[in-house]
């Protein structure tokens, strides 16, 4: 359990920290993890076309592909996707959002310039340029619940033990100018914090700690795409070879407003008091990040006979550049005087602070791919294809001139692990029309103590084929399971400990449901 608290309070989501570029081991997971979007040929075919050709998503994954061309084609994919979370706080019943988006899954042309009919072994090259959808960040989480075992005072009051308060910096010095949190001076001399109205004493001397009910919303937007340059060979139909330059933009946002609210004190006889100190806290963070990478992507499909091709292809490391800004509002209402452990009076009030906004450049490159595929075919009745992709996510490398990354480079190293990814498909041909079918299973890199498969997609579509144009639908269903802290308590050295200002860190678990329908037209002349 313990393993299972420190590795959800580094998911994909922002913690407490006194540094406002917080989260980077988790947006080097994010930016990693990418999908080959493409046509919706190949999206209803579960992404397994590695061993495949004569699509435009071969740029993105095999470029061998783009052999297989003996006519130029032009083809544009839109997508509408529909969204649901279900998110549980403290076993509390579960709270859902729904969204739905329209984006641009592929576009692109091929130009060919081979010639089959050519009685040379080499039949020329052809030329592709699209753009793909390689990530779709768009998203919306909520929860709320009461939560009678800490609060984030106590988190900011943990990150700001023993600093003089003129020497806090980030949410800790913003916490301690609205007064959530308040210096005491302890009979050691070690500078603790009382999080103010959080705390009393009893009549018999001992604390009392009063716990408030948590709602937060977590909006994100944004997309990865890539501009694929990528050029075929064919030799002798046999053999088809290919290598592509990729060139990738990232387009992240995400706005986080978290609020604690109606405090109440446990008192004896399980009665919970509200003294009505507090009015609560809210914090709201903002997060962009902007960029550009580029890798490469070499591959190659063979053919030995009529009814088997074999594919294998390595997308390179991609590097990136990346521009950072994030900003915060702490805003504290206190409904009464209150009298603090320090002896001081705080009268009732609103009290806000907000941050500067931090401006940071930093440098990431995400792991390499290496793909194999197999596709058996039915004669003219269609084909069965299926693809392993290997990636290590712990290979994924931060550099800053900005900052210290060695901390986030060894979260890294420490949290995520190498990864093996399936995909299974099959296409069944009746005259013109298409009807297909897959699956994919994409593993969890981060620990055993999860479900190996962290996300399944479950695919179908249709598609009508004639010799001048083509038109296809895919539809793609995707359930995974996340799971999120808010902010992070340190993990208490006795198991027993009852302390809130340690461990029993909240932990979110949020199920998304997704479904997105594509659409291509394509012409070929």
């Amino acid at each position: 359990m313990k393993k299972l608290i420190l590795i959800s309070s580094l998911l994909l989501c922002l913690t407490v920290t006194s540094r406002a570029q917080t989260g980077l081991s988790e947006q080097a997971f994010l930016f990693s993890r990418t999908s080959f979007g493409g046509t919706a040929r190949m999206q209803a075919l579960g992404g397994a076309h590695v061993s495949l050709g004569g699509d435009l998503s071969s740029a993105n994954i095999n470029p061998a592909g783009i052999g297989f061309y003996n006519r130029s084609d032009l083809s544009l994919t839109l997508g509408l996707e529909f969204q649901n979370a279900d998110a549980r706080f403290n076993g509390n019943s579960p709270n859902s959002t729904f969204r739905t988006g329209v984006g641009l899954d592929n576009l692109g042309i091929v130009i060919n310039k081979t010639d089959r009919a050519s009685e040379e072994k080499f039949k020329g090259w052809n030329f592709s340029i699209s753009v793909d959808r390689i990530n779709d960040f768009n998203e919306e989480i909520s929860y709320s619940g009461e939560n009678f075992d800490n609060s984030l005072a106590f988190a900011l009051r943990n990150n700001a033990f023993n600093i003089e308060n003129a020497n806090l910096r980030g949410l800790e010095s913003a916490a301690f100018e609205t007064f959530v949190i308040n210096p005491i001076v302890l009979a050691n001399g070690d500078i603790d914090y009382d999080p103010v109205n959080l705390v009393e004493i009893d009549d018999e001397g001992g604390l009392v700690f009063s716990f408030p009910v948590q709602e937060e919303t977590i909006t994100r937007r944004g997309s990865q795409n890539q501009w694929n340059f990528a050029a075929g060979g064919n030799f002798d139909d046999k053999v088809y070879f290919g290598g592509g330059l990729g060139v990738t933009t990232i387009n992240y946002e995400q706005d986080r407003v978290f609020r604690e609210s109606d405090y109440v004190i446990p008192r004896p006889g399980n009665v919970l008091e509200n003294d009505g100190a507090l009015g609560g806290l809210t914090l709201r963070e903002n997060l962009n990040i902007t960029g550009v990478g580029v890798n490469g992507t070499i591959g190659v499909i063979l053919r030995p006979i009529d009814y088997l091709t074999f594919g294998v292809s390595y997308i390179t490391p991609t590097f990136y550049t990346l521009n950072e800004e994030s900003s915060f509002t702490l805003t504290n209402v206190i409904e009464r005087e209150i009298n603090t452990f320090g002896e001081d009076v705080i009268n009732p009030g609103r009290f806000e602070e907000q941050s500067d906004i931090f401006v940071s450049n930093y440098s990431l490159r995400t792991p390499g791919k290496l793909n194999l595929g197999l596709t058996a075919f039915t004669g003219k009745y269609g084909f069965i294809t299926g693809s392993v992709e290997f990636t290590d996510y712990a290979s994924a490398t931060l550099r800053s001139n900005d900052f210290q990354v060695a901390g986030d480079n060894n979260e890294i190293r420490e949290t995520y692990a190498a990864v093996t990814n399936f995909r299974l498909g099959g296409e069944f041909r009746l005259d013109k029309f298409r009807f297909r079918a897959g699956y994919a299973g994409l593993r969890n890199p981060l620990s055993s103590e999860f479900d190996p498969v962290e996300t399944n997609n479950i695919t179908f579509g249709l598609g009508y084929k004639t010799r001048d144009y083509y038109i296809d639908l895919s539809v793609v269903n995707s359930s995974s399971n996340q799971f999120y802290s808010p902010y992070s308590l340190p993990i208490p050295n006795d198991p027993n400990s009852t302390n809130p200002f340690e461990g029993n860190t909240p932990l979110i678990s949020t199920d998304l449901t997704e479904t997105r329908v594509s659409l291509t037209f394509g012409l070929t002349f």
